[in-house]
C-alpha cells in the first residue's frame, strides 16, 4: 500500500496523473448517478459537476490549474467517493454515505479558498 508521500510523488508524475484523470472521467456517469440518487451527496451535485469540468479542462490543457493545489484534491475526493475506499461501506444506512459527504464538503471548502486566492 502507498503511503501519502509515495502517493504524492506518483501523482506528480504526468503519466500517472493522466491515468487517474482518465479513470475518473470515464466514471463520470457512475458518479453522476451516485450524486443524484444519494441524499447526503445530492447537496454537492453542482460542485461535483464543476469539479468534473475542471478535470476536463485540465486534461485538455495541463497549465490551467495547479496540479497539487486544485487537481489532486478533486481527484482524490472523487476516487474516494467512486471506489468506496472508505472505512464505512456505502451499504450501511446513513453512516455509509456520511463519510463521502464529509469528504466532499471538505474538498469543496478547500477549493473555494484556493480558487478565491487565485482570482
Amino acid at each position: 500500500m502507498l503511503d501519502n508521500k509515495d502517493f504524492m510523488e506518483r501523482i506528480k508524475n504526468f503519466e500517472y496523473s493522466n491515468k487517474i484523470l482518465k479513470k475518473i472521467l470515464s466514471s463520470e456517469k457512475d458518479l453522476e448517478v451516485k450524486f443524484k440518487s444519494e441524499k447526503t451527496l445530492y447537496a454537492y451535485y453542482s460542485d461535483f459537476t464543476k469539479m468534473i469540468e475542471i478535470l476536463k479542462k485540465f486534461n485538455k490543457d495541463n497549465t490551467l490549474y495547479d496540479l497539487q493545489e486544485i487537481i489532486v484534491p478533486i481527484a482524490v475526493t472523487l476516487l474516494y467517493i467512486n471506489k468506496n475506499l472508505d472505512e464505512l461501506p456505502d451499504f450501511l444506512p446513513f453512516i455509509g454515505l456520511l463519510d463521502d459527504s464529509i469528504m466532499m464538503g471538505n474538498c469543496v471548502n478547500m477549493l473555494k479558498d484556493r480558487l478565491r486566492n487565485e482570482v
